[in-house]
């Protein structure tokens, strides 16, 4: 049924973005604190700063579906343009461009602990994990999220999405990992 193959790529999806969080949390526990907090050139952000962003965009767009999902019945369908304004997201995101953070997603302290970040990283995963498991399957053809960008998308397409935001900003942590002195 087509239910179950969209279930099993949420749950891969889910399963994906999951693993590249705990990789890239594995990767900058060694760092010392100045280093987690270290900008990674001038007027860019430090690894610290990053990933408070992407809890940002975690808690965001869980918070816009968890508030959609109180009336369901007004969510709109996903079409054919769905798909591709979703592609074209996602592409973008593995590309080498450079993106101005939306409003509310862009502010982050200046200096963070790491254990505060990696903990809110965990409830984040935990909190999409619990989305998708309760997820009712009668949705999954609804444009549930709406991306600042790209538009109304759908549950697979926000998981997509959040992993590709992700993959975009480890590019550079990596980067920093492996040019530090």
């Amino acid at each position: 049924m087509k239910f179950d193959e969209t279930k099993n790529n949420i749950h891969q999806k889910y399963l994906l973005l999951e693993t590249h969080c705990l990789v890239v949390l594995d990767a900058v526990a060694a760092l010392s604190d100045a280093e987690f907090n270290r900008q990674h050139k001038t007027g860019k952000w430090s690894t610290a700063q990053i990933l408070v962003h992407i809890n940002h965009v975690f808690e965001r767009s869980l918070g816009y579906i968890n508030k959609k999902m109180q009336s369901p019945e007004t969510i709109p369908v996903a079409g054919l343009l769905t798909g591709a304004k979703s592609t074209l997201l996602n592409l973008a995101l593995k590309s080498r461009l450079k993106f101005k953070a939306p409003k509310g997603v862009d502010v982050v302290p200046e200096h963070i602990d790491f254990e505060t970040v990696r903990m809110r990283l965990l409830q984040n995963l935990n909190a999409v994990k619990h989305l998708i498991e309760q997820f009712p399957e009668v949705y999954y053809n609804k444009a549930i999220f709406k991306h600042p960008v790209a538009g109304r998308i759908t549950l697979l397409q926000t998981l997509s999405f959040l992993d590709a935001h992700f993959l975009h900003h480890e590019q550079q942590i990596r980067l920093f990992l492996n040019n530090r002195q």
